[in-house]
């Protein structure tokens, strides 16, 4: 896989010059509507679980925060109108119809339940895709192990509305109707709940009463199939290969089979069935009207001898007489008709799209923030400030916030500052070491230079008129 590009997960907001909008406010309402005047909910999760408040403010690195200064990323219900303004109330943007969608994605959204949601699939989404294909018990919690309780697990399935897929188990569900609901398998899943009816998907492949060999012992014949032994089988056990015998115009009382071993047997006469006894024999299609061989009665066990005048003089063949016949078509073509398998591929290839975009989202680099206390300035002082990142930062920022007026610079003004030395003969700035717990800060000799706000020149400022504070991201 190519590299990816290593992104922030916070929206950063800027004023009308670029620089951050520090302190801020976020509008968020009815698309084409004032959203000040029409707000719409907002919450800081993508399931809505958690509420945001309005108006929404930035922090002072421009980043939207839950208003303590912790970056957040902020989610609505839909389309929607924008407004920000900034710390004075000025209006910074407005859009009146933003429906693409506000901020980002990461790994944490795509592992929610509702994940699937924020990938799109053509006119819809992933998660409505998927439910509409393939949901099963399994999606809730099921087991299938014959013990556990899948309840409750069939009856979340079962509320979604559509059709209800059964891997293959043992499913416990002891109580509850689900005679409205559909349930389909591809063989090998039982329920103990009598409301539960499943359609076994494959059995149109190879209807009851098709005949197949496999080289295998009959021990180890395939799910689904018994040898045609001669074997007695009980009606209420086998009840569809029951069915089949019984319509198939080639059964006979259990005390005429010995002469007819290709048919099957009515057995007791009430409870018991026999199967055809293929042992020893080769297949040879009923004569049925074509007067080639008019012996080749079906269900008839026929031996012939043929003389061909070579040695030996004379070879014995015994032949079991069956209707051949050969599967032309699986269902009538409707449009009511899908292609199960071609189905199952198709969201078996969804859900490794889904898996891979997760991996991508999860290998962006910044999943956490942290903001310190206000910090005192002291020219040549030293600071060390723990954090709660608990590894080491990858993004820091600095900035000096205005207690005094000076320089041009209001109260409450906030201005990025660098949080290195400056090169100069002045000693101004500061030095900055870090690791995964704490930051040790140094300030220069000279103290700090920043631009006045009023003239544009270069200015050390009264260290007592402001405080520092420090931002990381992890």
């Amino acid at each position: 896989m190519t590299n990816i590009l290593i992104q922030s997960p916070f929206d950063f907001i800027t004023d009308t010059t670029g620089r951050p909008l520090a302190n801020g406010y976020i509008y968020i309402g009815e698309p084409g509507k004032d959203p000040e005047s029409f707000p719409l909910p907002v919450s800081f999760d993508a399931d809505g679980a958690v509420s945001a408040p309005s108006p929404l403010r930035t922090n002072m690195a421009g980043y939207p925060s839950d208003g303590a200064g912790t970056p957040k990323r902020i989610f609505t219900s839909g389309p929607y109108s924008i407004r920000v303004r900034d710390s004075n109330g000025v209006q910074v943007f407005y859009s009146p119809d933003s429906s693409d969608g506000f901020f980002g994605v990461v790994a944490a959204d795509l592992a929610a339940g509702t994940g699937a949601l924020l990938v799109g699939y053509r006119s819809t989404n992933v998660y409505d895709k998927l439910t509409k294909l393939a949901i099963s018990p399994q999606d809730f919690g099921a087991v299938a192990d014959g013990v556990n309780n899948d309840q409750a697990a069939f009856e979340q399935a079962a509320a979604i509305g559509v059709p209800v897929f059964l891997p293959a188990g043992e499913y416990n569900v002891p109580t509850g109707d689900f005679s409205g609901q559909t349930f389909y398998s591809f063989g090998g899943a039982s329920v103990n709940n009598s409301t539960v009816s499943v359609t076994d998907v494959t059995a149109n492949a190879f209807p009851v009463g098709a005949v197949m060999s496999f080289p295998c012992t009959p021990e180890n014949l395939p799910s689904g199939f018994i040898p045609l032994d001669g074997s007695l089988l009980n009606r209420e056990v086998y009840p569809a290969l029951w069915t089949f015998a019984n319509g198939s115009g080639n059964i006979v009382a259990d005390a005429s089979w010995s002469t007819s071993k290709m048919a099957f047997s009515t057995g007791n006469g009430t409870s018991t069935f026999r199967v055809p006894d293929a042992r020893g024999l080769t297949q040879a299609g009923a004569d049925n009207g074509a007067l080639v061989d008019t012996g080749f009665v079906l269900g008839d066990v026929i031996e012939r001898v043929v003389t061909d005048g070579t040695a030996p003089a004379t070879t014995t063949f015994r032949f079991g007489i069956q209707t051949i016949a050969i599967r032309a078509f699986s269902g009538a073509v409707n449009p009511g008709l899908i292609d199960v398998t071609a189905l199952g591929n198709q969201v078996n290839a969804l859900q490794t799209d889904v898996v891979d975009l997760q991996a991508d989202v999860a290998a962006l680099a910044i999943t956490k923030g942290w903001t310190s206390a206000d910090q005192i300035i002291t020219v040549a002082g030293s600071l060390t400030i723990a954090h709660t990142l608990g590894s080491t930062p990858k993004v820091i920022s600095a900035y000096l916030l205005c207690q005094t007026a000076e320089l041009g610079y209001s109260v409450g003004d906030v201005l990025p500052t660098a949080p290195f030395s400056e090169s100069d003969s002045g000693s101004y700035g500061m030095s900055l070491v870090f690791d995964d717990t704490q930051f040790n800060l140094k300030f220069g000799a000279s103290g700090l230079k920043v631009i006045r706000k009023d003239n544009g020149n270069v200015a050390g400022i009264t260290e007592a008129n402001w405080l520092l504070r420090i931002e990381a991201f992890a």
